[in-house]
């Protein structure tokens, strides 16, 4: 679990620093790349519950 919340804070930082450069193609790519892993990663933790 923290190798995911490390890769999520980096992630995070990758999207902060492309809204800040103004870069707003980078920012969407980022931000539906971070919610399509943490979609993936949440679907794998349901599984192992059900």
């Amino acid at each position: 679990m923290a190798v995911n919340l490390g890769h999520a804070n980096h992630q995070h930082a990758d999207l902060i620093d492309a809204i800040l450069a103004g870069d707003a193609d980078r920012a969407a790519q980022l931000a539906s790349d971070h919610a399509r892993g943490t979609e993936s990663l949440l679907r794998g933790f349901l599984e192992r519950q059900g």
